[in-house]
């Protein structure tokens, strides 16, 4: 999961086209509306899938903070 987040990211950074791994876009999704996945609670969620939505975040979310923290030769 983790790469097929780097690798959209990188691509998207590049200006090239492709799409998005389903499971980011279900993840900001939920963190953008603030709802979860499914009807319920916390608790009602799969496991699994929260395990996929978080990974996802992470992965976006080092992905970000590597490109802002880069240094300046590093970026070309």
């Amino acid at each position: 999961m983790r790469v097929a987040v780097t690798r959209y990211l990188d691509a998207r950074a590049q200006h090239r086209q492709g799409s998005p791994p389903p499971v980011l876009v279900l993840a900001d999704r939920c963190q953008t509306w603030r709802t979860l996945p499914y009807a319920g609670g916390l608790l009602d969620q799969p496991e699994a899938l929260m395990q996929q939505l978080d990974v996802a975040l992470g992965a976006r979310d080092a992905w970000l903070y590597q490109q802002k923290h880069a240094a300046p030769d590093a970026a070309s």
